[in-house]
C-alpha cells in the first residue's frame, strides 16, 4: 500500500519574553561547583534549578545511585506527583494499545500534557492512536546524570503539551573512562529480569565525550501465574466478557408461527453447554450467559528486549563559546505479547451487529432476504456437524424441525483458545517494535563588548523520529460465514462439506469443538474429535497484519537572555529571556501485506 501521508504542519512559536529575579546566591553557587548547569527547566532566565523561584525537584546521580540506580519506569514511578502512567509491559491498564511504552504523567493530566526534553530540547512522540506522549524507555537512562522536574504547568513558556509540567532527562558531563554496570532481579514464575550498560567518557581542558549503551531484559509473567490475578467471576466480575466459547445461540423454526409479529418463526435461546468445565461462569437458565474472561490467556509481564545508543560531544570552539552535538538511538521489541484468542464479532456480513453469524441446515444464509438457500441433500446440518452435538448435549428435543442457528453472544475459540497457531497457552501472540533516532546540535555562549555585553544566547537544532511497528492476527468476517457454512478452507470448491465431491471444510462454533482449555488446562468432557477445528481451517481464518506508524520532529530555536543593567532589588537583578522556536511535526501511518 502506498504510503499515507497525514496532515502536517509547521509553526513559528515565539516564546514569551519573562521577567524574573536572580538572586546572587543562585550565581555564587554555580560558581561553586554546586550545579554547573545554569539553564533552569521551566524558565529561559539563567540560574540554578536548586535556588530559582519554580516548584523544581532535581533528582541527581546520587540520589539515583542511593535509590538502587532505577530505571526511568522505576524513577517515574516513585514521584508522588505523577499519576497513573504507562511504562509497565502489560496491557492492563492505561496503556491500550501502546503495550510496551513509557510515559510520565504528572499531576494526572496525561503523558500528552506532560513535556519531557532530553538536554532541555524536545523529542517527538510516540506514534500510536492511543495519546502516549515522549516514550520514556527509549531514554538513554544509563547516560542521565540528572532529571528535572518542574511540577507546574509551562504552558506560557513551551506551549500547550506542559500544561502538566516539565521533565528535563539531562545527560552527565563528569565520567572519565570506562564504567560498567549490571543488574539481575527475579521473582518466582519467570526467568528474571536484567539490565547492563557500558559507558566511556573522556575529559579534555576545553572538551569532553561521552558514548554509553545500555540493554535491558524483561522475561514474561503469565496471569495463570498468580491466583489474584484470576478470581472468579463471583468475587470480581471484571475483565469478564458475556461473549464467549461456549456461547450463547438461537435455534430458529420458521414453520411455526412466531410467537411475536415481525419474527421469522419460533426462537430457543440456549446456551452452549460445557461452559463450567471449561472455565466460565454459567448463569442461571437455559439461555444464561456463559462469561468468558480473557485475562488467562494474557500475560501480567510481556516479554522485553530494550538497548539505547548515545552519544554526545562538547567542546569549546571559540573563547566563551561552546559547541555541543549529540545522538540517540533506541528500540523497544515485544516479540510476543499475548492477547485475548479473538475479539467478538461486533460487525458480520451485513455491517455492525454482533449475531449475524448464522449456520444453516444444510444451505447458505442471505443476509439482505433474510432467509436461507434450500437444504441440500443428507443428514440434519452436515454442513456443520457441530451444530447437532451442541443441540443434543443441551438436551434440545426436536432437532429436525430447525431450519437455522443464530449465534448471539459469542466469539470464536473463546476458553478453547487457538493453542495449534500461537505456541502456547492459547492467546494470540503479537508483535509491538518501538524505534527512535535523535540528533541535535547547539551553540551557546555569551556576548561581550559594548550593550550586548554579557546577553546570553542558544541556538540549537533538533531532529528526532519514532516509528512504532504493531503486528498481530484477527478473523475475517467473510471467511467465518463462510465456514460456519461448510464453504471454508484455500482450498474450497464451493460444494458445502458433507455433499459429494466437497474439498471444503467447515468451522465447529460450539464447545464440543474443544479439546481443552489450553489456559487452565480444563479437559472438555462435551469434546468430539469429529467435530474439531483443524489447524488449516483455523489458519485460513485468521490473517495477519502489520501497521507502521512513524512521526518525525524537526525543531530550531533561538534564547537570549540577560540582565537589566542598573536596575538592582533586594532579592537580586532583574533577569530577562526572549526567542522563538520553529517545529516541523510529519506523520504517517500505513497498513503493511502480512
Amino acid at each position: 500500500m502506498e504510503r499515507q501521508r497525514a496532515a502536517w504542519h509547521a509553526r513559528w512559536v515565539p516564546l514569551l519574553a519573562v521577567l524574573g529575579f536572580v538572586s546572587f546566591g543562585s550565581v555564587q553557587a554555580a560558581q561553586e561547583g554546586v550545579v554547573e548547569e545554569v539553564i533552569v527547566t521551566g524558565s529561559y532566565i539563567r540560574g540554578t534549578p536548586e535556588d530559582a523561584a519554580l516548584p523544581v525537584d532535581v533528582i541527581d546521580a546520587e540520589e539515583m545511585a542511593e535509590r538502587g540506580s532505577p530505571t526511568a519506569l522505576d524513577l517515574i514511578r516513585a514521584m508522588p506527583y505523577v499519576g497513573p502512567s504507562m511504562g509497565e509491559t502489560n496491557q492492563f491498564g492505561v496503556n491500550q494499545g501502546t503495550i510496551g511504552v513509557g510515559n510520565v504523567n504528572l499531576r494526572g493530566l496525561g503523558g500528552m500534557r506532560t513535556l519531557v526534553l532530553m538536554n532541555g530540547r524536545r523529542t517527538t512522540y510516540t506514534p500510536a492512536e492511543v495519546p502516549a506522549g515522549v516514550d520514556t524507555n527509549l531514554l538513554p537512562f544509563a547516560a542521565i546524570g540528572r532529571v528535572e522536574v518542574l511540577k507546574d504547568g509551562a504552558a506560557a513558556t513551551y506551549g500547550s503539551d506542559a500544561i502538566a509540567g516539565v521533565v528535563n532527562f539531562i545527560t552527565r558531563r563528569d565520567l572519565e573512562g570506562f564504567e560498567v554496570n549490571g543488574e539481575f532481579r527475579s521473582i518466582e514464575d519467570n526467568d528474571g529480569d536484567w539490565t547492563g550498560s557500558v559507558n566511556w567518557g573522556w575529559q579534555g581542558d576545553q572538551s569532553n565525550v561521552l558514548i554509553s549503551y545500555a540493554q535491558q531484559h524483561r522475561s514474561e509473567l503469565r496471569s495463570t501465574d498468580r491466583d489474584w490475578a484470576n478470581p472468579p467471576y463471583t468475587v470480581n466480575p471484571s475483565g469478564w466478557s458475556s461473549f464467549s466459547d461456549p456461547g450463547t445461540f438461537v435455534a430458529w423454526d420458521v414453520d411455526l408461527p412466531p410467537p411475536v409479529a415481525g419474527l421469522p418463526g419460533v426462537p430457543y435461546t440456549r446456551t452452549d453447554s460445557n461452559c463450567a468445565e471449561m472455565g466460565g461462569h454459567r448463569e442461571p437458565g437455559v439461555s444464561g450467559t456463559c462469561r468468558f474472561s480473557y485475562i488467562p490467556f494474557d500475560n501480567l509481564v510481556e516479554e522485553t528486549e530494550q538497548q539505547q545508543i548515545y552519544a554526545e560531544l562538547n567542546t569549546e570552539i571559540a573563547p566563551g563559546t561552546e559547541f555541543h552535538i549529540e545522538g540517540l538511538w533506541a528500540e523497544t521489541i515485544l516479540p510476543n505479547y499475548r492477547t485475548s484468542p479473538s475479539y467478538p464479532p461486533t460487525s458480520g456480513p451485513a455491517g455492525p451487529g454482533f449475531a449475524q453469524f448464522r449456520i444453516c441446515n444444510n444451505g447458505t444464509y442471505n443476509f439482505v432476504t433474510n432467509t436461507c438457500s434450500a437444504p441440500a441433500a443428507g443428514a440434519q446440518f452436515s454442513n456443520n456437524p457441530g451444530v447437532v452435538t451442541a443441540l443434543q448435549q443441551i438436551g434440545f428435543a426436536g432437532i429436525d424441525t430447525i431450519d437455522y442457528v443464530q449465534m448471539a453472544s459469542w466469539r470464536p475459540q473463546a476458553w478453547g483458545g487457538v493453542p495449534a497457531l500461537t505456541g502456547g497457552n492459547g492467546g494470540q501472540l503479537n508483535r509491538n517494535t518501538y524505534d527512535m533516532a535523535r540528533v541535535s546540535a547547539g551553540l551557546k555562549g555569551t556576548l561581550e563588548g559594548g550593550w550586548m555585553d554579557g546577553i546570553g544566547w542558544d541556538v540549537g537544532v533538533t531532529y528526532s523520529t519514532s516509528t512504532m511497528t504493531r503486528s498481530g492476527v484477527d478473523t475475517m468476517i467473510t471467511r467465518m460465514q463462510d465456514a460456519i457454512s461448510g464453504l471454508g478452507g484455500p482450498d474450497c470448491n464451493g460444494i458445502a462439506y458433507g455433499q459429494p465431491g466437497s474439498t471444503c471444510g467447515f468451522y465447529n462454533p460450539f464447545s464440543n469443538a474443544h479439546p481443552m482449555n489450553p489456559a487452565y488446562g480444563y479437559v472438555n468432557p462435551g469434546y468430539v474429535p469429529a467435530n474439531a477445528n483443524t489447524p488449516e481451517i483455523l489458519d485460513w481464518l485468521i490473517e495477519r497484519w502489520t501497521v507502521d506508524q512513524d512521526q518525525s520532529l524537526l525543531v530550531a530555536d533561538a534564547v537570549f537572555n540577560g540582565e537589566i543593567p542598573g536596575f538592582e532589588l533586594p532579592g537580586g537583578s532583574i533577569g530577562w529571556a526572549f526567542g522563538g522556536q520553529y517545529r516541523l511535526i510529519d506523520y504517517s501511518g500505513r497498513i503493511a501485506p502480512p
